[in-house]
């Protein structure tokens, strides 16, 4: 993958990911301590899964900013039962594709903030009540 040394830098807390990618890491290729991370890629494939099915297997992450417009494939996203166990802010950037976030059991029991930027009006509206009560629309 395009990302291979990450999972070796212990001490980094705050990473921006930019670029195009053919696919999305692993989880276990970002640096261990990671609590910010901010994404804004595009993909070279017409197929992609979520990126949030990575990302929220990441232990320590409170911050994650995802700008993933040109991911054609993305137009839900699932975060699974136990998901981002310690995210309290989430932002979402011109992802006009996406039309709704599912959650699984437990997933996000520490959120505060959900900031939609440029996101789609159908998003707005098919987001579950725990997403929906701590959202900013800007």
């Amino acid at each position: 993958s395009e990302l291979k040394m990450l999972d070796s830098l212990h001490r980094v807390t705050r990473l921006k990911l930019k670029g195009i990618v053919s696919e999305f890491p692993s989880a276990s290729q970002f640096p261990p301590n990671l609590s910010h991370l901010n994404v804004l890629l595009r993909s070279t494939s017409a197929y992609n899964t979520d990126p949030t099915w990575e990302l929220e297997k990441l232990p320590k992450l409170v911050y994650l900013k995802l700008d993933c417009d040109q991911y054609p494939g993305l137009t839900y996203m699932r975060i699974s039962e136990n998901g981002f166990p310690m995210l309290e802010v989430l932002v979402l950037r011109k992802m006009s594709k996406v039309g709704s976030v599912r959650l699984g059991k437990g997933a996000m029991p520490m959120i505060k903030r959900l900031y939609l930027y440029r996101c789609g009006e159908h998003l707005l509206t098919n987001l579950p009540e725990k997403l929906r009560s701590v959202t900013t629309v800007l």
